[in-house]
């Protein structure tokens, strides 16, 4: 037995029931990853639920399977197969009884998967003519009547055993210039099984085994289909193959109902929802992407994993979907329809870098690089004044003035009217301005210094010298006393605003910070860097606590903007990719828990900002805001 490790997130279990399954019909609006299971040393290749959702099989590339419980996948059991053989495929029988598992090199093997223990090793039936691959097994697939069990091989077999008696049945040949069977599935009458080749002119090839060598081949991809995977109702075939995309095909017809560009390069798994409504996806560009099938629309793209994702199942109940890959992690990621996205505002600048909510929550005011200011109604989402010709960042204050910048160096303020205040003139452009909690005071980073302002007039009422680069980042403890900035040279820094000095200062990681956010209950500093990752810091210290690796499209993406809930409960973290990445994250437990990429059309998430009482998000990114639902 091996030993394996598990690191699981409190949630709900994933055993949701029939109600679950018919509430997504409509798609996932969400998706939170429940547990991720990290005890494979090698790629997870193969990912398989037990018929009646309670068991998770998978499967890696040192020859282990290991058996989870679908709740939270803890381990239940281990199973050292194949000698240390690479696992390729796996398959779970319809009466929950047996496990089977193909291999790269030493054939196919059957399980007791309640106690581990072997249920017998299958012979491959008599070959035509020497197999160099023999025993090189790449798919599987258990017939819905349980008699059937099908094996394909690297050479472009199929393998057909009885499995009352373990015994072979027959072969079947895909045909000359067949490569390898890639992918294996029974129609739901046990019939008819369906082939993935990867074949010069076909890629699709089906028997009907009531016929001995009857066969057609069904329209595809040419070259390779590397997955599939049919709806429960036996209408459609989902086909997965080069290029990044995926193909539905309508099996009474054969014909192409729609085609989806799904993944960067190969896609190698795909997964019908038990509805029927949707499909999953998992490329070598380390992304997850869910579909609807009807219209092919992308309903969720999920962070995915570090590595090509290889294979992905959904729950029999449709609540959990499940993914495996070359991080050798087995990601369980509970599915909710809760629509976050509430609204989009065209606000009209060039490329969005601010968004602020007023102390009611009534307003929202935004800006754009080197555009004007804006001011919208929220409930509306109606612009209410446009204030500025040219602006920088901007900022609320407790009574409901705010400030902004311009890129010359100028601040200005303005009265809950959108009435100018005041107006201070500077000489160099700053990233980010803060209101002290109290609203008194408005602090400016500036070269080596933070400027210390007076907020009912402008004028100076401080400085806080600093050895520091640019400032990227600001962001203010609510005692009124401490700001920690954050700068393009590395550096983090906690600032005393009545001593006027810096007291801590620290290099959290090698990578410029590009955002910053202050838990609350002012104990925990979340930075975010261009390096992609999300530092947590105690504030006292500048210790770390916790890091969280920000990704998109399976790579590592620069954070750009970073809020924490009003309550602290949770923390949004928006990313400067091309698919405008924005994930919610539970505070504690630093997971993700909703991650939302259907907003924005365009540009990169830049900012973000909570409504006073967190039922609103707003982010930006391009032209455009968005206003969210981040409550869970």
């Amino acid at each position: 037995m091996s030993t394996l490790t598990i690191h699981a997130t409190a949630a709900r279990s994933g055993a949701l029931g029939l109600l679950v399954m018919l509430a997504v019909l409509a798609g996932p609006a969400s998706a939170q990853e429940r547990a991720c299971f990290e005890g494979h040393v090698r790629e997870v290749n193969a990912v398989a639920y037990s018929p009646d959702g309670a068991w998770i099989a998978t499967a890696d590339d040192a020859g282990v399977i290991a058996i989870l419980a679908s709740a939270d996948a803890t381990p239940a059991r281990t199973i050292a197969a194949h000698a240390g053989d690479a696992v390729t495929a796996l398959a779970w029988s319809a009466d929950g009884a047996l496990v089977a598992s193909a291999s790269r090199t030493s054939g196919v093997a059957l399980w007791n998967p309640h106690d581990g223990t072997a249920a017998g090793a299958l012979a491959a039936p008599p070959a035509a003519r020497p197999d160099p691959h023999a025993g090189e097994y790449t798919a599987l697939a258990f017939a819905p009547d349980g008699r059937t069990l099908a094996g394909g091989t690297w050479s472009g077999a199929i393998h057909l055993w009885d499995v009352a008696s373990r015994t072979p049945r027959r072969a079947l040949a895909v045909g000359d210039g067949a490569g390898a069977v890639r992918a294996l599935i029974f129609g739901p009458d046990s019939g008819r099984l369906y082939a993935g080749v990867t074949h010069a002119t076909q890629s699709v090839v089906v028997w009907d085994l009531a016929q001995a060598d009857a066969r057609t081949v069904l329209p595809g991809p040419e070259g390779v289909a590397t997955a599939l995977a049919m709806s429960r109702d036996g209408t459609r075939l989902a086909v997965a193959g080069e290029h990044g995309r995926v193909r539905i095909l309508a099996l009474g017809t054969g014909a192409l109902e729609r085609a989806y560009d799904a993944h960067q390069g190969l896609v190698l798994a795909v997964a019908f929802h038990p509805a029927g409504a949707w499909v999953a996806s998992g490329g070598v560009d380390g992304k997850v992407a869910l579909w609807d099938v009807a219209t092919g629309a992308s309903k969720l793209a999920l962070p995915g994993h570090d590595g090509f994702v290889r294979t992905l199942a959904f729950a029999p109940d449709g609540a959990t979907l499940v993914s495996g890959g070359d991080d050798k992690r087995v990601r369980l990621w509970s599915l909710s329809t809760k629509e976050r996205l509430v609204a989009v505002i065209a606000a009209k600048h060039r490329e969005t870098t601010t968004v602020a909510f007023s102390p009611d929550g009534a307003r929202l005011v935004t800006s754009g690089r080197g555009d004007a200011c804006r001011t919208w109604d929220v409930a509306k989402q109606v612009e209410a004044n446009e204030v500025l010709g040219t602006c920088g960042p901007a900022v609320f204050g407790v009574d409901g003035t705010w400030a902004c910048g311009t890129p010359d160096g100028t601040l200005k303020a303005y009265d809950a009217d959108d009435q100018e205040l005041w107006e201070s003139k500077g000489k160099e452009y700053f990233d980010a301005i803060a209101f002290t909690r109290d609203g008194k005071r408005l602090l400016v980073p500036a070269s080596r210094r933070l400027l210390v302002l007076d907020a009912a007039t402008g004028k100076p009422a401080g400085e806080v010298p600093y050895d520091l680069d640019a400032i990227r980042a600001i962001a203010v403890h609510a005692d009124g006393k401490r700001v920690a900035v954050g700068s393009k040279d590395w550096r983090v820094a906690v600032l005393d605003l009545e001593a006027m000095k810096v007291t801590t200062i620290a290099k959290p990681r090698r990578s410029p910070i590009t955002a910053m956010a202050l838990s609350p209950d002012g104990r925990t500093l979340a930075c975010g860097t261009e390096g992609g990752e999300v530092v947590f810091l105690e504030l006292d210290t500048l210790a770390e606590r916790a890091v969280y690796p920000f990704e998109a499209e399976g790579q590592t993406a620069s954070v750009g903007c970073l809020a924490y809930a009003p309550d602290g409960s949770s923390l949004a973290v928006g990313g400067l990719t091309r698919d405008r990445p924005l994930r919610l994250l539970d505070a504690g437990t630093r997971k993700v828990f909703a991650a939302m990429n259907e907003g924005h059309k365009w540009g990169q998430v830049r900012t973000l900002a909570f409504s006073p009482d967190g039922k609103r998000l707003a982010s930006g990114a391009g032209t455009e805001v968005c206003l969210w639902d981040p409550v869970r």
